[in-house]
């Protein structure tokens, strides 16, 4: 495996566990440096559930950086064994994201705008899990196993990105509001990807296609879903 091939999913791994630490710095990892205060509760301190979440995702975000650099490094051994902390983090991360949906009823007020977050994120659960059971199926085959990874990072970077980040409203200042900043870094790395698969293989991998199809296609599929009866219901649901 060449180090040129290796090297593209360990960048996008560092620039994803990047934009999670720059995304949420001043409302998680800096908290007590930037004086955050809880907008629901006029507090300083976060709910359990938060911090549980929080830890979890960076974790996740960790080991796939860690993963990443293990195969660069050609030391497959270390990263088989790390997959299985992997596993462990990517269910915690999902529990703990169901019950942070759950919990944001209550802080929030709009209804619409809170069922497009929560029906966001539950769609972008979904595909997570789904990505993380096909690499693990595929885990001995690996142009499959590091592509449909890359895709279950890509797809739950959404909330460091948002216009209410730190991050966001850097990026807010070059780039129009009206351009949603987690649709625009999927496509770029969709079609980064292409480009990689390009100049690596002369064709593009089926997985780069359906994969990027399915992390492109989920953001429409959850505005679809907001914006019908079926999000009304899920929001009474969580309710």
């Amino acid at each position: 495996m060449s180090t040129s091939r290796t090297n593209f999913f360990f960048i996008w791994a560092l620039i994803a566990l990047a934009i999670v630490i720059l995304g949420f710095g001043p409302t998680f990892f800096l908290r007590p440096l930037f004086g955050t205060i809880d907008r629901a509760t006029g507090s300083p301190q976060l709910p359990v559930h938060l911090i549980v979440h929080g830890i979890a995702m960076t974790a996740w975000f960790s080991i796939f950086a860690a993963q990443t650099y293990l195969v660069k490094s050609r030391n497959i051994s270390l990263h088989r064994k790390l997959g299985v902390a992997g596993i462990v983090t990517a269910a915690l991360v999902v529990i703990s994201g169901l019950v942070v949906l759950i919990e944001f009823i209550p802080r929030g007020q709009n209804v619409q705008a809170i069922t497009n977050i929560n029906v966001g994120n539950t769609v972008s659960f979904v595909v997570f899990i789904g990505m993380i059971i096909t690499g693990l199926i595929y885990r001995r085959t690996p142009e499959i196993h590091k592509r449909v990874m890359l895709f279950a990072a890509v797809v739950n970077i959404g909330p460091a990105l948002t216009s209410n980040r730190m991050l966001g409203e850097s990026l807010h200042i070059l780039i129009p509001d009206s351009i949603p900043l987690t649709m625009l870094f999927k496509i770029l790395v969709v079609l980064s990807l292409v480009v990689f698969d390009i100049r690596s293989r002369s064709k593009v991998h089926p997985v780069s296609v359906v994969g990027g199809g399915i992390l492109i296609g989920s953001i429409f599929l959850a505005r679809a879903i907001a914006s019908s009866s079926l999000g009304t219901a899920y929001y009474e649901f969580l309710s």
